[in-house]
């Protein structure tokens, strides 16, 4: 297999398992050094370096982004990919905080992770993020099929 990322260093959110852990593989096995920001390992021990983070809560992601300062030097890659699963609480069945804690996970916490990997990019003079957009749309797009 090429190694079309060798040196270059990516963050995954919600890497221990799903879609994460699968993006996780295939950058490991293609060099690049992994870093997997999730609030459990999952299976990800052989292919990234887990930091724990729940991206739906500021100081936690913080507090991962300062672990991560002390791994690497730098940043290129950040995948935005953590979010609730659709099926955890059907969205019109949700309390408020149910619903806070979505918006909080699927959509600011993306946003404030590519505030920090922007950060270390602009450093750098390069960098991408790749965003993930799941569960928020999915159950925005299910309510406006349900409505009509």
């Amino acid at each position: 297999m090429e190694k079309e990322f060798a040196g270059l260093t990516a963050i995954i959110t919600g890497a221990g398992s799903g879609i994460g852990l699968e993006v996780a593989k295939g950058l490991k096995a293609r060099g690049a050094t992994v870093f997997g920001f999730d609030i459990n390992p999952g299976e990800m021990a052989s292919f990234a370096t887990y930091i724990k983070c729940d991206i739906g809560d500021a100081a936690s992601v913080e507090s991962a982004s300062n672990e991560f300062k002390k791994s690497s030097k730098g940043l290129d890659i950040l995948i935005n990919n953590a979010a609730i699963p659709k099926d955890k609480v059907p969205y019109l069945d949700a309390n408020y905080e149910q619903i806070v804690e979505l918006v909080n996970t699927d959509l600011i916490g993306p946003m404030v992770c590519s505030q920090l990997a922007i950060k270390y990019m602009q450093k750098q003079g390069f960098g991408k993020i790749i965003n993930s957009i799941k569960c928020l749309f999915y159950y925005l797009m299910r309510l406006r099929i349900n409505l009509h």
